[in-house]
């Protein structure tokens, strides 16, 4: 029982009745209604998940590439299983350097700092892409987009975590959980370009 005969103590009331209120938004039944009346934390955990959602998308769109005549036109040695499984390959391992660096570099630079350095990372390595003139160019792209979908990948969790309110942190980490399932992006990247919608 608190006593509420000083001035610290309607702090302490005050924090018991905010810690009640969360455990009814959580567990009672209006926990999903209260978190899309919170916007910004809906917002928040949306946006630090597309990480997941590029990094299943960088993964599925090469490959509709691989079939496209133009393509075989300007890069013929892109018809080599070898140098296909290299370029899809080197993706993944910038991704792997990417997540292992991306909390080190949220702890030192910040998490929004390591947001925007994997963001600027995704769009260097997709201009190299875009420009690319031979092979040397779409190796470097692939694996500077890779380090920057595996940064973005790698501190979307904390950065949710970090910022919404206690009672939805849970749900906020499901909506990273959806994004991280790039299997599923690329499935549905592979669908769209066999259906030549991409």
């Amino acid at each position: 029982m608190l006593d509420s005969s000083g001035p610290t103590n309607h702090v302490q009331l005050a924090q018991g009745a905010a810690a009640q209120r969360r455990t009814e938004l959580y567990h009672g039944g209006a926990s999903l209604r209260a978190l899309f009346k919170n916007k910004k934390a809906v917002a928040v955990a949306g946006f630090a998940s597309l990480g997941g959602f590029l990094y299943g998308y960088q993964q599925g769109v090469l490959g509709g590439s691989f079939t496209k005549p133009s393509f075989q036109t300007k890069f013929p040695k892109t018809t080599e299983a070898q140098v296909q499984s290299l370029l899809t390959a080197i993706l993944q391992v910038g991704g792997y350097l990417g997540s292992l660096t991306a909390g080190l570099f949220g702890e030192v630079y910040s998490r929004k700092h390591t947001i925007l350095s994997g963001a600027l990372w995704v769009i260097l390595g997709s201009f190299l892409c875009a420009g690319a003139k031979d092979l040397a160019f779409l190796y470097s792209g692939r694996f500077f987009t890779g380090i920057g979908v595996g940064t973005l990948a790698g501190i979307g969790f904390l950065y949710n975590a970090e910022l919404a309110p206690p009672e939805f942190r849970g749900k906020d980490h499901d909506s990273d959980l959806m994004g991280l399932c790039h299997s599923r992006h690329a499935i549905e990247v592979f669908w769209l370009q066999c259906n030549n919608l991409a």
